[in-house]
């Protein structure tokens, strides 16, 4: 406790004294040109929300000038109407910290007459939610409690820790901090509680304006236990981008452990509840599966562990994990496609259509797709076109076709080429939508014997413009007895098909007629009078086109007219007619010119049209060509990085190679050397050994007296003693010079041996650069001769200025 309260008063009395230090140089700052002074009531220490009254007295009141007040820059108007001194109203002020400065203000001037800092502050509020827990191993019991709203001034913290019978045991004090949304947490060591009693913890928070108490927190130290701090050792992503398998271990016993796992993404800060199982066929002990998750997206991951509580129904938790973070992989088409087939015609090629899969479904783009032959025949189609012609031989009774992405392959989807044999579900009506681009197909399902035992796999509705020009279709599930097909245009005619996929096969279709909304037609139909006589004419017409019709013919309206009988009237309705038909004559030319116009419009709309559906082709194809390329450009980096690191280990394992032969060499002088000393040594003991066994002989046979003393032995008596002793303090010295002259030259051996080492490893390793610098060179500088080639070929061309900015950019 005398620590705690240690700590915290020195880091309270260094806030103060570094308040009280930049207080004191703004004061000295604005006392260098202090001309009055400025007074604050009640204070400038204030509670937020009270009114503030502030003076300005300067020490000359002059003629032309006004006295003004800057709050945090802005500037407030007096409340009264003496200028000297001024009185400034500040209501209900709720800025806790400002800065206030006098001014006194002429015509040409301003000068500071006096300024300061105003400080507003709050009570504490009541201490809530107060927690204390411990683990089995730690030594120390950790309470922590919500402080409340900010204070903005300094609050004290008393913390009362008593017995239950109000023995009071510990009182601990702390400081606030007013960053953090709970108060600075207490410890408290084990040592002053006892395990199996009660204790009362009461905390009163106080500052300048006031102070609160908390309510008591009762606990027992047996009850506060909570587990230990789980780890997770490894995450893993099991073939499945929406789960993965956290692997965790904790020094407790998991037996009676419950695990919560939370997670986030970087684009969604906040930590969110995931779903997770802890158990399952495929978990062994220590492992959770946490699911829903989305492919390609990096997560961070969190775990605590719960056990239950001895005498309630809640859990103690422990502190939650050190963050892991895995990224989740690209996920497969796991659906298949909806496909459908038409036939070319019978006996030949069959044009195998498909709807691309869903987004949801899968992650990336897809790559392509295969056709499957039931021969072990397979067919790849890029991913532009939905569908392809096949020639299907008449053994082949099965195809089927899979979308491949580059991260899997969906189930192959059959498509049916059997006719069941069968009747076909009826269309009951097919009902225009008001916004005339829709039609509502439904239809009914037959109880024939022949489907009793074969009920639909699903419908495909097929819609085709007549004359037959454009072809689509559609899927429904076998639950579903009607559909909208919508991308009709008014005044075109459809024919909409109805087909029931069954385990036996395809049904009949079921087909009839529709329009999404009947225009009236272009124009009537050419007339011709077969008969004319008296009292009667045969007249005949033929039929419009379907495209000109532009709805269903239901009846024809025949017009008669009868000429007046008086000539005058009658020639004068021929030069009316005349005129008319002139009339009609400069507007069928003035039409004729809009039909060619419409014509050439119509043709140029078409080549745009095919421009624009081979501009788009081709931007698919470039979007997964780009994809495929960013693939590649980071597989190339991950290649180049391996080829620098296994260059300069190349490099690095050469350079060892060539001090181990130096060394080698070296080995192989010495013994040389070696060899060529014992030889010598050889040759000089033989010679010993001769002149010893010449010197036993002459004793034997009296020549030489074994008493005789050597040569060297007579010359040693024969020197003075002085001599003898320098001399044999001179070789001493000398054998100790020489001793020390090699240590010395050795050790300067070894240290040039070392710096030369060093230089060869150093130039070994810029030759490594120099050379991967090179290949480097060499590589952009083949880039821009590419470019530049490029460039001139596309000189001639009127978008070679982005070929061009790619040049500038790349240089």
């Amino acid at each position: 406790m005398r620590i705690n309260a240690a700590m915290n008063l020195s880091s309270t009395l260094w806030r103060i004294l570094i308040v009280l230090l930049c207080f004191s140089i703004k004061l000295y700052s604005l006392q260098i040109k202090r001309r009055g002074l400025l007074t604050v009531k009640p204070a400038k220490l204030f509670l937020i929300g009270s009114n503030l009254t502030v003076y300005c007295h300067p020490e000359k009141c002059k003629n032309g000038f006004k006295l003004s007040l800057e709050v945090n820059g802005e500037t407030v108007t007096s409340s009264e109407e003496v200028n000297c001194p001024a009185i400034f109203n500040l209501i209900n002020f709720r800025t806790p910290f400002s800065s206030v400065i006098c001014m006194l203000k002429g015509p040409d001037s301003s000068k500071i007459v006096d300024g300061g800092d105003l400080y507003g502050g709050l009570p504490p509020d009541k201490p809530e939610n107060i927690t204390c827990e411990r683990t089995r191993s730690s030594d120390n019991i950790i309470c922590s409690w919500e402080k409340g709203q900010k204070t903005h001034v300094i609050t004290t913290y008393n913390i009362s820790l008593n017995r239950e019978n109000g023995t009071r045991v510990e009182l601990y004090q702390i400081q606030d901090d007013e960053q953090r949304v709970s108060a600075n947490p207490l410890t408290i060591s084990r040592a002053v509680i006892e395990e199996n009693i009660k204790y009362k913890f009461i905390i009163t928070a106080y500052n300048h304006f006031g102070e609160s108490q908390s309510d008591p927190f009762i606990f027992c130290s047996k009850d506060i236990v909570i587990p230990e701090t789980p780890r997770i050792v490894n995450i893993e992503f099991r073939n499945n981008s929406q789960a993965a398998v956290l692997q965790w271990e904790t020094s407790d016993s998991s037996e009676h452990l419950r695990s919560d796992v939370r997670l986030r993404t970087d684009k969604a800060p906040s930590w969110v509840k995931s779903n997770y199982k802890a158990e399952g066929a495929d978990l062994n002990e220590g492992q959770i599966r946490v699911s829903g998750l989305r492919p390609l997206t990096d997560y961070e991951f969190q775990m605590r562990t719960c056990m239950p509580h001895t005498n309630t129904p809640r859990f103690n938790c422990s502190k939650w994990s050190a963050s892991v973070r895995g990224r989740s992989p690209g996920k497969g088409p796991s659906q298949q496609l909806h496909v459908w087939r038409t036939f070319d015609s019978p006996g030949s090629n069959v044009t195998v259509l498909w709807k691309p899969p869903s987004p949801e479904d899968y992650s990336g783009v897809v790559q392509q797709y295969k056709i499957f032959l039931g021969n072990e025949q397979k067919q790849e189609v890029l991913s532009g076109p939905a569908s392809s012609s096949v020639p299907v031989p008449a053994e082949i009774k099965a195809i089927s076709i899979s979308a491949i992405t580059l991260y899997g392959t969906s189930p192959p989807a059959v498509v049916p080429l059997k006719h069941s044999g069968g009747f076909a579900p009826v269309l009951r009506e097919l009902a225009p939508a008001a916004n005339s681009s829709a039609v509502l197909v439904s239809w009914t399902w037959t109880d024939d014997k022949h489907w009793s035992t074969s009920d639909p796999l699903h419908y495909v509705v097929q819609w085709t413009t007549v004359p037959g020009a454009q072809m689509k279709w559609q899927r429904v599930s076998k639950d579903q007895n009607n559909t909208l097909i919508t991308g009709l245009r008014a005044g075109v005619r459809y024919n909409v098909s109805l087909y029931a996929v069954t385990s036996r096969g395809v049904s009949a279709p079921s087909s009839r007629l529709v329009y999404s909304k009947e225009q009236k037609p272009v124009s009537g139909p050419n007339l011709s009078v077969l008969v004319h006589e008296s009292r009667r004419v045969h007249i005949q017409w033929d039929e419009l086109p379907v495209d000109q019709q532009r709805g269903f013919i239901t009846h024809y309206t025949v017009y008669l007219q009868t000429l007046y009988s008086s000539n005058t009237k009658l020639s004068d309705r021929v030069v009316m007619l005349e005129a008319s038909v002139d009339t009609y004559k400069r507007k069928l030319e003035n039409l004729g010119d809009l039909k060619r116009q419409m014509k050439l419009l119509e043709e140029n709309n078409m080549t745009y049209m095919q421009n624009t559906v081979s501009l788009e082709e081709e931007l698919r194809k470039a979007n997964a060509a780009r994809a495929q390329l960013e693939t590649y450009k980071r597989q190339v980096q991950e290649l180049h990085r391996k080829l620098s690191e296994e260059s300069r280990r190349a490099d690095n394992l050469a350079y060892e190679m060539k001090k181990i032969e130096e060394k080698h060499e070296t080995v192989m002088k010495e013994k040389e050397r070696t060899i060529i000393e014992r030889d010598s040594l050889k040759e000089t003991n033989e010679e010993l050994r001769c002149t010893q066994a010449q010197q036993v002989q002459l004793s034997q046979a009296g020549i030489l007296p074994s008493s005789s003393p050597s040569h060297e032995n007579l010359a040693a008596e024969l020197i003075p003693i002085e001599y003898r002793e320098k001399f044999i303090r001179l070789q001493h010295e000398n054998k100790m010079l020489r001793v020390q002259q090699e240590e010395l030259e050795g050790e300067k051996i070894a240290a040039l041996q070392a710096q030369l080492e060093e230089a060869h490893k150093t130039r070994s390793e810029l030759d490594t650069e120099n050379r991967l610098s090179g290949e480097r060179m060499s590589e952009l500088q083949q880039q821009v001769e590419d470019l530049q080639r490029a460039l001139q070929s596309q000189a001639a061309k009127p978008d070679d200025s982005n070929l061009k900015r790619k040049l500038d950019a790349h240089m």
